[in-house]
């Protein structure tokens, strides 16, 4: 389980890199008028979500971790 959550976040942050270049991109393409507002919103939210995740999945692999101290009795 914990090793399980460890590669969760490891992913987690390469997709949370992945989102803020992509974030990047959309942001000079709504200076640029390329894509709209609706598009740059939705890119930043899918960031945020992601960031979420990650949070998510930090919280949980501190749970795992406390869970293993009292099956080992620690």
């Amino acid at each position: 389980e914990i090793n399980k959550r460890e590669n969760f976040i490891t992913s987690d942050i390469e997709i949370i890199d992945i989102r803020k270049k992509v974030l990047k991109a959309a942001e000079s393409q709504l200076k640029n008028g390329v894509i709209s507002t609706s598009n740059y919103i939705t890119e930043l939210t899918n960031l945020y979500e992601d960031e979420n995740t990650l949070s998510t999945h930090k919280i949980q692999l501190l749970l795992a971790k406390e869970n293993y101290k009292i099956i080992k009795g620690q």
